[in-house]
């Protein structure tokens, strides 16, 4: 069984300032790095256990504007 599962969450982004955006969704991007624990129990015994890695990744903006 592996011990570790990668779960990639997207995460939409669209900037205006190409440069300052990129520095942005770089530190946006190590923020939502995460490693959960995640347990399974039976009737109060331990049955084995696991971590999930959670890694953003950037998609680009849809362009639909939210003021229509």
């Amino acid at each position: 069984m592996k011990k570790i599962k990668i779960l990639s969450i997207p995460v939409e982004v669209e900037y205006t300032k190409p440069i300052l955006g990129r520095l942005l969704v770089f530190y946006t991007f190590l923020r939502l790095i995460r490693l959960k624990k995640c347990t399974l129990k039976n009737r109060g015994r331990l049955v084995g256990s696991f971590y999930y890695l959670i890694i953003p990744r950037f998609v680009k903006g849809s362009g639909v504007n939210e003021n229509q």
